[in-house]
């Protein structure tokens, strides 16, 4: 049974862990220090629960989508109270959310990106939640986004620092954060933040792998908490502003390793090919103000090359996206 009323966490923790109950009397479970219950939480894995499937969060970007870093973990449609989407806690798991609180802790999470194409962002979008919270947002800020060409945790400084972001949208996404056996749930909606690309940020991004690092502020004493997606590997880290320190994230029970869902939405340059067989026509890598799909005149197979790279067996009517 999971008592999920109760989490070991307090504004400024880490994580926020379910409470496993065993063949254990509770009342002198309430006598242990709290160290030693969570000691014996994270030893004695209980495997129960659904596996992630599907489309998770809200696309905040419409057909503007540059990059996605994944589905909330779990996912279910139409299971929730009322008929609402659930994230569910993955079996074996213990890890309801990971700590990205800006007050009082100053914690902070990090995943990374890349990008094959020079891209022109126009927003980032956050996921988040804070346990008691309706599904009216209780987020006022995203007070710092930082952008790094590098793991933070191996030193340096990031690229950029932005402390002031404008929030586009701040709603509630439809889903509920909950574990397998309280399915309907209420108490913890995740929340979609939308904020503006940062104007100190350059406004074109080229090509590379790049980390963002962002925290929350919200209005309620517990979290805000950073859900995880359904990957079952993952580099996403964790800053602790108590410690100063970054980490890797995993699972306080299962160990296993996180992702932190993202979006980025703008546009992107398109990859152009070079083609060595024929004449292209209808393409807008070749002047014309045509579709993507690159025709060869005449008509005729042959290969192509793209930014350089090895040729490819090519093919007349190929669509390049």
């Amino acid at each position: 049974m999971q008592l999920l009323s109760r989490v070991f966490t307090t504004d400024g923790s880490p994580h926020e862990q379910i409470q496993h109950s065993f063949k254990l009397n509770y009342k002198k479970m309430k006598q242990l220090k709290i160290v030693q219950v969570v000691r014996l939480l994270a030893i004695t894995g209980i495997l129960f629960g659904i596996s992630g499937r599907g489309l998770a969060q809200t696309n905040y970007c419409g057909s503007n989508t540059l990059y996605s870093n994944g589905n909330f973990e779990g996912f279910s449609a139409g299971v929730g109270a009322g008929g609402a989407d659930v994230s569910v806690l993955a079996g074996g798991g213990g890890t309801l959310g990971f700590g990205a609180q800006s007050l009082p802790t100053d914690n902070r999470v990090a995943d990374d990106f890349t990008n094959l194409s020079t891209w022109t962002p126009t927003s980032l979008t956050f996921y988040s939640y804070q346990t008691g919270s309706t599904t009216t947002s209780t987020f006022t800020d995203i007070p710092r986004i930082e952008l790094w060409n590098a793991p933070p945790s191996t030193g340096g400084s990031p690229l950029y620092v932005s402390t002031t972001n404008t929030i586009l949208t701040n709603n509630w996404t439809g889903v509920y954060r909950v574990t397998s056996t309280t399915l309907t749930n209420t108490t913890r909606p995740i929340m979609g933040i939308q904020v503006a690309w940062p104007s100190n940020f350059p406004a074109t991004l080229a090509p590379g792998t790049y980390w963002l690092v962002w925290q929350f502020a919200g209005s309620l004493a517990s979290g805000p908490w950073q859900p995880p997606t359904n990957a079952t590997s993952g580099n996403a880290m964790q800053y602790i502003g108590s410690t100063t320190t970054w980490s890797a994230v995993a699972d306080g029970t299962s160990l296993l390793p996180r992702e932190f869902p993202f979006q980025i939405c703008g546009t992107a340059a398109i990859v152009c090919p070079t083609v060595t067989a024929g004449t292209p026509t209808d393409a807008p890598c070749f002047g014309s103000t045509g579709s993507v799909p690159v025709n060869l005149s005449p008509a005729s197979d042959g290969s192509y090359t793209v930014n350089g790279g090895s040729a490819v067996s090519f093919s007349s009517g190929t669509t390049f996206t």
